[in-house]
C-alpha cells in the first residue's frame, strides 16, 4: 500500500481556475433546501406569469424560470450575481429601487420576503434548476411511467464474461461485462490489510484490532474473507454504524427531547436485522400495526414515528413530512409540488395535497414538552416521548389544496390517496378505506413489492456506502432532473433480490456487496482513470475519507480509551452527553453517534441536523490538520497509542514498537523505507511523537 498524500497547494491552486458556466459545483443541499422553499415559490408565485416560458413573450427578455436565464439576465443586464446582493436587477426591483419594480409598481413584497432573496444571492444563489424551461402544460402520466424507475424491479440474468475467473458472485458479472466492453480491467485486488481496514470501517465505523489483522492475514482458507464480514455483521458496532447513515436523512439532532429513542431503536431494529419493510411501515405507522404483547415491541413502535414527528421544527411541518418521506423512502421530491405542478417530474399538485392530507389528519405529540403531551412510552408508566399519533375525529380528513401554496388562497378538497404515476389512476381514495388518516395504508403500499421505488432505493444507498457514489449518483432524485443509473441490470438485480430472496434482509444485502470482487479491488488503476476519472464502472474502489463520527471514534479507538456502554438516557433536550476534545481529554468517550460536537462536525462535514442529507461533503482544509497537529486531546492520544504499541510488541525493540504502531493506526506493517524514515527520526524524539506524525499523516484518517 502506498500512503495516501494530499497536496493542498495543488488543489489551493486548482480552486482559482475560472469555472465555465458546465463546470459550476452542484449546489450544496442546505443551499438547495432555502432556494426550494423560500425563493422558487416566490418566483412561481409573483414572477413567472412574465418571466419564462409561460409567458406568451418574456418581459424585458428575461426568463427567471432557469439557472442560465438569472444569471444572463435580459436587455437590463444579469438578473444575479452570485454573492454580490449590490449587482444584478432582481433585487434592486424587488426593493423598488429604481425605474423597474416588481412584481408590480402597486404592490412591493414583504421586507422578509426581500430579506430571503438577499440571503440567497449572498450565499451564492444556489439553484438546482438546470437546461432549458421545464414549464409544461398539464403531465402525461402514462408517458412518465415509462420512466426507467417507475418500471417493476425484476432480477436480471448476469451477463457472460470473457475473464469468469474474476467474479466472485453476480454483482461482479454486471460490473466486469461493462468493463470489458469499454477495453478496460478490474483493478487488482487491495492488499488484505487494506481490504481488512476498509470492510472493518465501512461496516462498524471503526478501525480493525491487531488481532483481527494477524488472524486474517495467517487465515488462508476460501472463506477468509466471508469470516470476516460475517463477524462484522453479527457485531453490535453495525447497528451503530449503520443507524448513522439512516439518520443522516432523517433530521435527527441529539438536541431534541426523546430522540434519543429513536436513535436507540433504529441501532436495535440494525442490528436485529428487521426486514426493511417492517422497519419502513414501523417509521410511518408503527402506532397503527395491529397490537404486540410485547411492550418493547409497542415502545419501538412508537418510538419508530419519531422519523415523522421530528419535522415539528419545520416551518410547515406537514411539509416536512411529506418532504421525508418522499426523498427518504422513495427517492423522488414530491414536497416540490406543493406550489404548483412538478416542474420536472410527473407529481402534480394534488399528489402533493392527497399525501398531505394523510400527514394533517395525523397529529405531532410532544413537540412543546414530551413530558406532559408527549405519548406515554408501554410498559413505562409516566415516561412519555415525542410522536405521531392519529389526530381527532374532527382533524381526519381530506385537505384543501393551496393555489401557488398561499394558506390564504384555498382550492378544491384533494382525496388523500397515493402518488398516480406510482399507484395507478383506478386508486380508491382513501377516506372510503379507512376512518382514520391512512398513515398505515400509506405504509403498506410504500413498504410493497409493487411500490417500484422502495426497494431501489435502498438498494443505491447500500452500494453508495461502499463505494462512496451510488449507481444513481442523485440517491434523493430518481426522478428526470436525477441521474440515470449507471448499471440499470445490476441496480434492479439488488433491489429484486432484496425484496424477494431476501425478504427484506439489509444485512443479506450488505453481504452481498461486500463479499463482491468488484469491492475487493484496489484504488490504483491508471488505465481506467484515465478513460473514466469518476469511476462510473467502478474499476477500482475509490480514496474515502472518514466521516465526521469515524474520525472521532477512530482516534478514541486506536488509544483502546472507546466505550461502547450506551450513554445514560437524556432527560430532556439540553441532557444528552456531551464530548468536546478540545476542551475536555477525560470526558467519557461514547461512540460519536451518541453526543453531538457542532464545532468539529462542521469541522469533519458531518450531516446538518436541519437538513435531509444524501451524501456528506469530504472537505480537505487548513483548520482539520491543525486539529489534528495541536490539539492536546489528540497529543495525548498519540500516547496512549504509544503505550499500546510498547505493549503489544512485548519488547522495547524499536522495529517491534514501530510494528505493532503501523498494525494498530494503519492495519499494516510498516515499508523498508518507512522504517528507516522512523529510525533517524526516533534518533530526535520521542516514540510518543512519532505515534503523533503518524495520526496527523492522511493515511489515518483516509480509506484506500
Amino acid at each position: 500500500m502506498t500512503p495516501l498524500r494530499l497536496n493542498l497547494i495543488a488543489l489551493a491552486a486548482l480552486s482559482l481556475a475560472p469555472l465555465s458556466r458546465a463546470d459550476e459545483p452542484k449546489p450544496d443541499a442546505k443551499g438547495v433546501e432555502f432556494f426550494e422553499k423560500k425563493i422558487r415559490p416566490v418566483l412561481v408565485e409573483h414572477c413567472y406569469k412574465c418571466h419564462s416560458a409561460e409567458a406568451n413573450k418574456t418581459k424585458g427578455g428575461l426568463a427567471l424560470d432557469t439557472r442560465a436565464g438569472l444569471h444572463e439576465g435580459g436587455e437590463s443586464g444579469p438578473a444575479v450575481v452570485p454573492g454580490e446582493p449590490a449587482k444584478g436587477t432582481l433585487l434592486k426591483a424587488l426593493r423598488h429601487d429604481g425605474a423597474v419594480k416588481m412584481p408590480n409598481e402597486q404592490k412591493k413584497l414583504s421586507d422578509a420576503v426581500v430579506a430571503d432573496f438577499e440571503a440567497w444571492v449572498k450565499m451564492g444563489a444556489p439553484d438546482p434548476r438546470d437546461g432549458k424551461s421545464a414549464a409544461k402544460k398539464g403531465i402525461d402520466f402514462v408517458e412518465s411511467r415509462k420512466h426507467w424507475a417507475y418500471q417493476p424491479s425484476k432480477a436480471v440474468a448476469p451477463p457472460a464474461v470473457k475473464g469468469a475467473a474474476w467474479p466472485a458472485n453476480d454483482i461482479d458479472r454486471f460490473i466486469l461485462a461493462k468493463l470489458e466492453a469499454k477495453g478496460l480491467k478490474p483493478a487488482g485486488d487491495a492488499a488484505k490489510g487494506a481490504w481488512l481496514r476498509r470492510v472493518t470501517f465501512d461496516l462498524t465505523g471503526l478501525p480493525p484490532t491487531p488481532e483481527d489483522l494477524a488472524a486474517f492475514l495467517t487465515d488462508g482458507t476460501p472463506v477468509a474473507f466471508a469470516k470476516v464480514v460475517d463477524r462484522l455483521l453479527a457485531s453490535p458496532r453495525f447497528g451503530e454504524h449503520w443507524a448513522r447513515h439512516w439518520l443522516d436523512g432523517v433530521r435527527f439532532a441529539p438536541t431534541i427531547a426523546t430522540s434519543d429513542r429513536y436513535r436507540d431503536w433504529v441501532v436495535r431494529a440494525l442490528n436485529a436485522d428487521l426486514p426493511y419493510d417492517e422497519f419502513v411501515r414501523y417509521q410511518i405507522a408503527g402506532d397503527l400495526l395491529p397490537p404486540s404483547d410485547d411492550v418493547k415491541v409497542q415502545a419501538d413502535r412508537i418510538a419508530a414515528t419519531q422519523f415523522l414527528a421530528l419535522s415539528y421544527r419545520e416551518m410547515d411541518p406537514i411539509e416536512g413530512m411529506v418532504e421525508v418521506f418522499g426523498q427518504h423512502i422513495l427517492g423522488v421530491s414530491i414536497n416540490c409540488a406543493k406550489c404548483h405542478d412538478h416542474k420536472f417530474d410527473a407529481y402534480a399538485q394534488h399528489d402533493y395535497y392527497a399525501l398531505a392530507g394523510v400527514f394533517a389528519s395525523s397529529r405531532i405529540a410532544g413537540n412543546k414538552n414530551p413530558q406532559t403531551d408527549g405519548v406515554e412510552v408501554p410498559g413505562e408508566a409516566g415516561q412519555k416521548v415525542l410522536a405521531l399519533t392519529e389526530g381527532n375525529a374532527k382533524s381526519v380528513g381530506d385537505t384543501n389544496l393551496l393555489i401557488r401554496g398561499e394558506k390564504n388562497q384555498k382550492g378544491p378538497l384533494v382525496p388523500r390517496r397515493f402518488p398516480l404515476v406510482l399507484a395507478g389512476d383506478a386508486q380508491t381514495p382513501l377516506s372510503k378505506l379507512t376512518k382514520n388518516s391512512g398513515r398505515l395504508e400509506l405504509a403498506t403500499w410504500a413498504a410493497s413489492r409493487d411500490n417500484p421505488l422502495t426497494a431501489r432505493v435502498f438498494a443505491n444507498r447500500v452500494w453508495q456506502r461502499f463505494f462512496g457514489a451510488g449507481i444513481v449518483r442523485t440517491p434523493n432524485d430518481f426522478g428526470l432532473a436525477g441521474n440515470a443509473p449507471t448499471h440499470p441490470e445490476l441496480l434492479d438485480s439488488l433491489a429484486a433480490r432484496f425484496a424477494g430472496e431476501h425478504k427484506w434482509s439489509v444485512k443479506k444485502l450488505v453481504r452481498d456487496v461486500a463479499l463482491s470482487r468488484t469491492y475487493r479491488q484496489g484504488a490504483t488503476n491508471e488505465p481506467a482513470l484515465a478513460a473514466d476519472a469518476e469511476n462510473a464502472l467502478y474499476a477500482r474502489v475509490p480514496v474515502r475519507r472518514l466521516s465526521y463520527e469515524q474520525i472521532v471514534d477512530n482516534l478514541h479507538a486506536v488509544a483502546g480509551a472507546l466505550t461502547f456502554d450506551v450513554p445514560p438516557r437524556a432527560k430532556n433536550g439540553n441532557d444528552y452527553p456531551r464530548f468536546n476534545p478540545n476542551r475536555n481529554a477525560n470526558a467519557t468517550a461514547y461512540r460519536a453517534l451518541y453526543h453531538d460536537d457542532a464545532q468539529l462536525r462542521n469541522l469533519f462535514d458531518g450531516a446538518d441536523p436541519e437538513l435531509i442529507t444524501d451524501a456528506r461533503d469530504s472537505s480537505v482544509t487548513a483548520p482539520q490538520m491543525l486539529f489534528f497537529l495541536n490539539n492536546p486531546p489528540v497529543i495525548a492520544i498519540a500516547g496512549k497509542v504509544a503505550k499500546r504499541a510498547e505493549a503489544l510488541a512485548g519488547k522495547p525493540d524499536a522495529d517491534a514498537k514501530l510494528a505493532a504502531a503501523y498494525a494498530i493506526l494503519f492495519a499494516r506493517a510498516p515499508t523498508d523505507k518507512e522504517r528507516d524514515a522512523a529510525k533517524k527520526y526516533l534518533a530526535k524524539y520521542t516514540f510518543d511523537k512519532l505515534c503523533h506524525a503518524l495520526i496527523c499523516s492522511s493515511e489515518f484518517t483516509y480509506l484506500e
